[in-house]
């Protein structure tokens, strides 16, 4: 304010200046508001659930499928139907394994992760893309395994792996063609006796439940005397299995959706007094 005798003089702020300065603020608030929305949504993709609905042998369930395009995870989790266990699966593509979990036994298996998995982003636009197409083709991958020994340290395990399945001993698995699983053992006064076989005593881990994994002295003789010969025999422990859509653009028609039903068996051992 500038006083000069009887002249007052009012000085005010440029109107210019502070409409800059409103359009300023109002902007940085925009900005910020677009960031956060942004980053929301991003952080919200990153996991994301599905039901998918399956028939198998006129059964009808719901398989739960959780994606996690950051931590490069694919969970299935399946009930128990018909013949089938339930089952939680678990892929870890950083790893290049996967584990496989069964509640009601209590025990979870490492399995090498299979090739011929879509990668999550690809599992994730797929299951988009079967929500509105169906699936009329499914074929039937089997897999078979052998128990092979309980992993103590879980140090080597990821941190997915390993938080998957605190609670029950682990065991590694290999594929059964690798398995020596139609040798037979014999008894003396039978057939002549594999030597890579002889009694040898099969791994707690391995043996069937109520088997025989170790042959006493009483046993072969028993045997012997019946006539009959021992043979190490193996059977299915455990089945379960888990499905997945792939679905293909079709030119302009659209997409094409198939179903791939993955099943794995999980074979134990045991001896057996075979008597002709």
């Amino acid at each position: 304010i500038e006083t000069d005798h009887d002249q007052v003089t009012v000085r005010t702020p440029q109107q210019p200046t502070l409409i800059r300065d409103h359009l300023a603020f109002i902007l940085l608030l925009l900005c910020a508001s677009t960031t956060l929305i942004s980053a929301t949504d991003s952080t919200a993709k990153k996991v994301v659930d599905y039901d998918v609905q399956f028939k198998e042998s006129g059964t009808q369930y719901t398989e739960k499928i959780k994606v996690d395009t950051d931590k490069q995870t694919e969970l299935f989790k399946v009930p128990a139907h018909n013949d089938v266990d339930g089952s939680n699966i678990l892929h870890d593509f950083k790893a290049n394994m996967s584990m496989l979990m069964l509640p009601d036994k209590k025990i979870c298996y490492l399995l090498p992760l299979s090739r011929e998995l879509p990668s999550p982003k690809r599992l994730e636009n797929d299951l988009d893309h079967a929500e509105k197409n169906s699936s009329d083709e499914t074929t039937t991958i089997d897999s078979k395994w052998a128990v092979d020994s309980e992993i103590t340290n879980r140090s080597s395990l990821s941190e997915e792996l390993k938080n998957f399945c605190p609670d029950y001993p682990i065991y590694r698995v290999y594929t059964m063609e690798n398995a020596s699983a139609s040798e037979k053992t014999e008894t003396d006064g039978a057939k002549p006796r594999s030597r890579r076989w002889v009694y040898s005593p099969i791994y707690d881990s391995r043996v069937c439940p109520g088997g025989k994994g170790y042959l006493s002295f009483s046993d072969r003789s028993c045997c012997s005397r019946v006539g009959g010969y021992w043979q190490l025999r193996h059977r299915v422990y455990s089945h379960t299995c888990y499905s997945v859509r792939y679905c293909y653009r079709w030119w302009w028609f659209g997409y094409i959706c198939r179903t791939r039903h993955y099943v794995n068996y999980v074979y134990c051992y045991e001896y057996k007094c075979m008597v002709y």
